[in-house]
């Protein structure tokens, strides 16, 4: 039969909202769902019965309850549990010929999710690329940065950070700095050159002068 008065009032939702709700026909009503934010609850669609009624004032009959699987909770990721290692320059610094090494902690000791499906490691500010994969080994998640000799450009620099860029098997994505602030130098000095001249001194017999040294 077709519906005389069915309004989207007369539909209970739990775990989301209805939006955009119309008819099409009679017989035929669309709408949009969106499920609550941060939630892994499932959600429910229902339309009790004697709601509405048709041309005749019949009362409709309860509708099958419609169920859906929800999880738009964000995968957590904290500073806390984000890593860099692999310096070996003077102070901790980054340079030529270091493998840097990010690491994200998701062990029970650490963010502890347990659907992780990628991770993606921004190393741009160390002159690498925005997205290089992280490998899953027990849960530790990591990936590497070799410096090289002015790789992406000289950097000479300090409060340096990665981010890692979480998702997981549903989709939700997550992406957080750390911040160990990093120096980097990935720019090596050049030969030394110029001029030594030589004065003879008088007093002593010895010689003197001065030798400059060039970054190349």
């Amino acid at each position: 039969e077709i519906a005389a008065d069915f309004v989207s009032t007369d539909i209970t939702v739990a775990g989301g909202t209805l939006s955009n709700f119309a008819s099409t026909s009679g017989t035929v009503y669309t709408a949009s769902f969106t499920p609550d934010v941060s939630s892994t609850t499932g959600a429910t669609i229902d339309v009790a019965s004697s709601t509405f009624t048709d041309a005749a004032g019949n009362d409709n009959s309860a509708a099958t309850q419609l169920t859906m699987t929800v999880d738009t909770a964000l995968p957590t990721v904290t500073d806390n549990n984000l890593s860099l290692s692999g310096a070996s320059g003077t102070n901790g610094e980054y340079i030529v010929g270091d493998t840097l090494t990010a690491t994200w902690n998701n062990t029970a000791g650490g963010d502890n999710n347990a659907d992780i499906s990628t991770v993606t490691i921004d190393f741009s500010a160390f002159g690498g690329s925005g997205s290089v994969s992280a490998s899953n080994n027990a849960s530790t998640w990591a990936a590497t940065l070799m410096i090289t000799e002015d790789g992406g450009g000289v950097i000479e620099a300090a409060n340096l950070n990665f981010s890692a860029t979480v998702t997981d098997s549903s989709g939700n994505v997550s992406t957080v700095a750390d911040s160990t602030n990093a120096t980097l130098d990935n720019h090596s000095p050049g030969s030394a050159s110029g001029t030594f001249s030589v004065a003879e001194s008088a007093i002593n017999d010895s010689s003197v002068g001065t030798v400059s040294a060039l970054d190349g």
